[in-house]
């Protein structure tokens, strides 16, 4: 399957009239760039899921400054409890990615729309003042990686195989 690709080449009239090639992205990072990118963003997800794993009460402390005294509902338990598996599942996906940048380009594109989606959620509840500061760390990480997704994804034609 091929990406629609947005021209990253445009091309001006200098004061002789000949062309200048003008690059949107002037270098674009290496395979080994990208490469350890997904093994950093598989680390990322994989252990703040198993840190999630660890202890669901803890997390609500850290990340929402709410003590839960008595066993939560079962649904609150278990929605929170299944997206913590997802970012397990795409901890597992970057990883992936990371060994053939190539063939699992999606898992990337997938990576991208959930971290910049879960960025905007926890910004949001950071500025009505139920997130804390590490809930705003989480979200500055993975806007940043989405970021990084985001000029893979733009790049991934150009890269060498």
């Amino acid at each position: 399957m091929k990406l629609i690709k947005i021209p990253t080449k445009i091309t001006a009239k200098t004061t002789n009239n000949s062309p200048k090639k003008h690059y949107l992205c002037s270098k674009i990072p290496s395979m080994s760039f990208y490469t350890r990118l997904f093994q950093v963003a598989a680390a990322w997800n994989i252990i703040a899921a198993i840190t999630v794993f660890g202890s669901f009460k803890k997390h609500f402390v850290l990340f929402y400054n709410v003590t839960i005294n008595k066993n939560p509902h079962f649904l609150l338990w278990l929605y929170h409890y299944n997206f913590w598996l997802i970012v397990l599942m795409m901890g597992v996906g970057y990883y992936l990615v990371s060994r053939n940048l190539q063939q699992n380009w999606a898992v990337a594109l997938i990576g991208a729309i959930g971290k910049l989606a879960i960025a905007c959620s926890w910004t949001y509840l950071y500025c009505i003042g139920i997130g804390t500061k590490l809930l705003l760390l989480g979200a500055i990480g993975d806007a940043i990686f989405a970021l990084f997704f985001i000029h893979f994804l733009w790049n991934i034609d150009q890269l060498n195989t």
